[in-house]
């Protein structure tokens, strides 16, 4: 089920038997990003940052209207300090086998003979800012984290 009102549309969706909300925003500067974490609902439980030219240069801005709420963000792409958590793969290491592939291309391997590959996705976790919120992470997360952040 899906609807949508003005810059938001609001998705419900079963995940692992849980019923879940998806409020997907759009906003067009940090200002307005701002304005949209301080005026959530009580009961939003995180919030997932989409990288974006517009906003990315106050990146800091909208964790802290984040950490201020209490609510854990999370992205794709390591933005800045405050970020909960990230799941992303490494630049330069998707650039190096792009370059290893494009390489083979190169010397004559067809591309459909090349296997298809994946980037490898780290999770780094930031306990500094889930102090801030007060969250406390169970250790079997904490395990997964292939950087911990504990400024």
């Amino acid at each position: 089920m899906s609807k949508q009102k003005n810059n938001m549309r609001i998705t419900h969706f079963l995940w692992s038997g849980l019923l879940c909300i998806l409020i997907i925003l759009s906003v067009d500067s940090f200002e307005e990003a701002v304005a949209a974490i301080e005026t959530l609902p009580e009961d939003i439980d995180f919030i997932y940052r989409i990288p974006s030219p517009t906003l990315d240069a106050e990146n800091n801005e909208i964790s802290r209207a984040a950490i201020k709420r209490r609510i854990p963000i999370g992205a794709s792409l390591p933005q800045d300090e405050s970020i909960l958590m990230t799941f992303a793969s490494d630049r330069f290491e998707t650039g190096r086998q792009a370059a290893r592939l494009a390489h083979q291309i190169r010397m004559g391997v067809k591309p459909s003979e090349l296997p298809v590959e994946t980037a490898e996705a780290f999770l780094t976790i930031n306990l500094s800012t889930a102090e801030k919120i007060g969250l406390e992470l169970p250790a079997n997360i904490l395990l997964q984290a292939k950087k911990i952040i504990r400024n």
